[in-house]
């Protein structure tokens, strides 16, 4: 029993060291040629194992650039003042899964245990960009005293606008876009950057203006009730609300594959007219769930529903597994069996060791000689160019049940980015879909991305990510470089949306549905 607690005992010691380290290299200033070094290893890595490198740059400006930064380091950097130099630098090469990684505070097992189940203060803000402003649209809590529509001035000592500035060209989609960015300010920019320059606190000052005049809150961690407090509040509030009689019964929504982390469902599909004939099937993310039974059902009840009018809704997509994806688009353009054009990577060495980077290192005896299946499934195409035989969005069916032939929206933004930009394009790609909203962040011609090994830079211990292989969708291609999906009909969201609660998008589509779908039809025919 006592080598139990010695052995327990040194092990929460080695542990508290291992954050004390970890946050004492972060505060550390490395030397110039170890800054250059680590330079060196990027573009290494870089030119090893990522498969379009000069897709939207020519290789002698990539040259240029990477040397150019190694000449411009003239005294020692702190880890993420070195981030600051090179991220720039790899988002010229304009390929949005390939990054580097900076260094966040970690915490003590002690701390996060204490946190756990909070809210802190930037989680019962609810903002929003627009122009050089960042705006409060709602509060989580109502006694905060923080009126809808204030500006964020300063959050403690620093203004939003200061940490924009600094880190606008650390976020990028794929190619030349603009609308990734956008999107990405308006949801988890400022809280990422905020707490990579500061630590995380129990509370924060800030300062608002609303109609010019200023004003000041402190906003303090929310911890989660006791059990019985919120049982008593449950049991109250069960006591005073009255359900209201309605003539209709309102339809329910179904929700598939409820993720615990995120607090959030993969798929929704919901009728907001409370008429069965329109739907909105919104999936907010291909990463996880049982797509398989969630397709399924989800088709099953718009069937049974008789929907004739449905809406993709893809905005915030940021993508996920391939095979999901195909497996929706199945339901829209069945017996399809390419969903993918040809799956490029730089050799079958550079695939090894995309495949054993992504195994944890306690399993690396396994990993190897699973990782030899390189050197089978690679060959040369007409062009000289490394391909995977295999396809890698594999699913179990090309015709499901319960196709949909009806009328089908799909609604794009910045966010819609990476296998949700493939879905996209291939459904253009048949004039399947009439598309609502704004530029797709990724690539409508596909992006590297697939097997994303990250590395850790030797000296400044930053990680760096590759996309190793290049996804294209098969059944679309434009002459447009670097752009994504350009939707049939613009509509951006506003500010003054957000805040009365408007979906612009939807409220459009409802008006073409109600004029017998004259845009659509002159598109989709």
């Amino acid at each position: 029993m006592n080598k139990i607690v010695f052995v327990l005992g040194l092990l929460l010691m080695y542990g508290c060291q291992s954050v004390s380290r970890f946050n004492a290299h972060i505060e550390k200033d490395i030397p110039v040629d170890q800054l250059q070094q680590d330079v060196d290893y990027i573009y290494k890595k870089l030119k090893k194992n990522h498969v379009k490198l000069d897709l939207y740059l020519p290789q002698d400006s990539i040259d240029y650039k990477f040397d150019s930064l190694k000449q411009s380091f003239h005294k020692p950097l702190k880890p993420n003042e070195f981030y600051t130099k090179i991220q720039p630098v790899i988002r010229k090469l304009r390929h949005g899964h390939t990054d580097v990684i900076p260094l966040f505070r970690k915490s003590e097992k002690n701390e996060l245990k204490r946190i756990k189940n909070s809210v802190g203060p930037f989680g019962q803000l609810t903002t929003y960009w627009e122009k050089d402003s960042l705006y409060v649209l709602s509060t989580s809590e109502k006694d905060l005293g923080i009126k809808p529509g204030s500006i964020i001035l300063k959050i403690d000592s620093i203004s939003p606008y200061y940490l924009k500035e600094k880190y606008k060209n650390t976020f990028y989609g794929d190619g030349f876009n603009e609308t990734y960015f956008e999107n990405r300010l308006n949801r988890n920019f400022f809280n990422y950057f905020y707490t990579l320059e500061s630590q995380v606190k129990d509370s924060i000052l800030y300062t608002f203006s609303y109609n010019g005049e200023s004003y000041q809150k402190i906003i303090g961690r929310k911890f989660e009730k006791k059990t019985e407090e919120k049982k008593h509040q449950k049991d109250t509030i069960k006591i005073a609300v009255t359900k209201p009689k309605v003539d209709a019964p309102k339809i329910k929504n179904f929700q598939f594959s409820y993720n615990k982390v995120s607090k959030s469902y993969a798929k929704t599909l919901s009728f907001p007219t409370n008429d069965s004939a329109f739907a909105v099937l919104k999936v907010s993310t291909f990463s996880y769930g049982k797509y398989n039974d969630d397709y399924k059902n989800a088709f099953q009840i718009i069937k049974d529903y008789k929907v004739k009018n449905l809406v993709l809704d893809l905005r915030n997509n940021g993508g996920g597994r391939l095979a999901d994806s195909y497996q929706l688009f199945s339901y829209f353009v069945p017996n399809q069996h390419d969903y993918l054009g040809e799956q490029l990577v730089v050799n079958s060495s550079s695939f090894q060791r995309a495949i054993v980077n992504v195994f944890p290192n306690v399993t690396l005896p396994l990993a190897y000689p699973i990782s030899l299946v390189s050197y089978g499934i690679t060959s040369k195409n007409q062009k000289n160019e490394n391909y995977i035989k295999p396809a890698l969005s594999r699913i179990k069916s090309t015709k499901p049940e319960n196709v949909y032939n009806g009328n089908l929206y799909v609604i794009i933004n910045g966010g819609s980015y990476s296998a949700s930009a493939i879905i996209s394009s291939n459904l253009k790609g048949f004039n399947r879909a009439y598309f609502v909203g704004e530029e797709t962040g990724g690539d409508a011609n596909g992006s590297v991305a697939g097997l994303m090994p990250k590395y850790k830079l030797p000296n400044s211990k930053l990680k760096l990510q590759i996309g190793t292989i290049y996804l294209k969708p098969n059944y679309f291609e434009t002459d447009t470089i670097g752009h994504g999906i350009y939707p049939h009909k613009e509509i951006k969201t506003t500010f003054k949306d957000k805040l009365n609660k408007v979906d612009p998008q939807i409220r459009w589509i409802l008006n073409d549905i109600k004029n017998d779908n004259i845009e659509l039809k002159s598109v989709v025919k």
